[in-house]
């Protein structure tokens, strides 16, 4: 694994790759990893080169601005204030594996830990995995009819926790459902299904305690794949609340407002 750490002048990265490829170097470890350094301004050079990419906490508005003018195929991981000049090789080597990990099942740049989206907020000293544990594995799985996991998530979200009564219709006997699982655990789903020569997506919804994760994105995603071929127009009735979430995964609102349950939808569609 090859691990590049970055900084605003690749000085003090300079000083903590060093400091890991002298501890690589002692154990032998030069056939299995190797950690180098540089100024932020060259990732783009030198990006294809690695596995994985470390940057500087100070670095996230720069990291933003980067992301929003190209696509990087490489993992790219903030380091927390509290690890960045502490970090042992082991922790570095044992996090970037995770983040490497996290890339390929979210392809999402940076990659964050669960819970740790705040960099300020995170108080550990060694590696996620230390700290918490392995990252548990994700599935996510196709149904092409109702089951008790799909009708759990779905009571526990929108009956439960918003409160509507009329969750389950009709609609539910001809649907095609997505469900992420956590350790076989059930904990978002969605619908889609056709209508009037329309396809629409529905009922997409995340378990509270397992929210911040993208799980609503992947299954959202798993759906516009299976659609994909099937039709180049998707729809769907969006909370008002909730529309900017559909936003950004590419979805525009119409000037159609409906009314459930007391609460606002829009309809939203997006060309694919």
């Amino acid at each position: 694994m090859k691990i590049l750490i970055c900084c605003g002048g690749g000085f003090s990265s300079s000083y903590v790759a060093m400091r890991m490829q002298k501890e690589i170097e002692e154990r032998h470890l030069e056939n299995q990893y190797q950690v180098d350094f540089l100024p932020f301004s060259l990732i783009l050079e030198k990006i294809e080169e690695y596995d994985v990419i470390m940057l500087c906490p100070h670095l996230k508005m720069a990291l933003t601005k980067l992301l929003n003018e190209h696509t990087l195929e490489k993992p790219i991981y903030l380091l927390p204030p509290r690890i960045y000049g502490m970090m042992t090789l082991d922790a570095i080597i044992e996090d970037g594996e995770d983040i490497i990990n996290l890339f390929e099942t979210h392809h999402k740049n940076p990659v964050v830990f669960p819970g740790e989206k705040n960099l300020l907020r995170i108080k550990r000293n060694q590696s996620y995995r230390k700290t918490y544990g392995r990252i548990k594995p994700m599935d996510i799985r196709v149904f092409y009819s109702m089951n008790s996991d799909i009708h759990f998530i779905r009571e526990t979200v929108f009956m439960k926790e918003q409160g509507f009564q009329n969750e389950f219709d009709e609609i539910d006997e001809h649907c095609t459902f997505v469900v992420l699982y956590i350790e076989d655990m059930p904990v978002a789903t969605c619908r889609f299904y056709e209508k009037e020569g329309k396809w629409y997506i529905g009922r997409v919804c995340t378990l509270k305690e397992f929210r911040g994760h993208s799980y609503g994105t992947l299954v959202m995603q798993e759906a516009e794949k299976k659609l994909h071929g099937q039709t180049d127009r998707l729809y769907l009735n969006a909370q008002v609340r909730a529309s900017h979430f559909y936003e950004t995964l590419g979805y525009k609102k119409t000037d159609i407002i409906s009314d459930d349950e007391g609460v606002s939808h829009v309809l939203m569609y997006k060309e694919i």
